[in-house]
């Protein structure tokens, strides 16, 4: 569950988010990709594949009726 605040990748002026830190932690692991993103400012599940075959099966799954997404807004 990720945390408001906190970015997924480095990017846009960021050089560390969410999937460096994983790959840090688990230098084993050659293939861990994001299998979506969320916005820095958003909380919620987040999705890291450990396989390029099961990242490919989860976009699949996401691009098609495989997942029910539900989103909150709070305001």
């Amino acid at each position: 569950n990720k945390p408001a605040g906190i970015a997924v990748h480095g990017g846009s002026g960021l050089s560390f988010g969410v999937i460096e830190a994983f790959r840090q932690l688990r230098p084993d692991a050659k293939e861990l990709e994001l299998v979506h993103r969320l916005d820095r400012d958003t909380s919620g599940l987040l999705m890291i594949a450990k396989k390029r075959s099961m990242l490919r099966h989860l976009h699949e799954a996401l691009r098609g009726d495989g997942v029910d997404k539900r989103y909150m807004a709070l305001v």
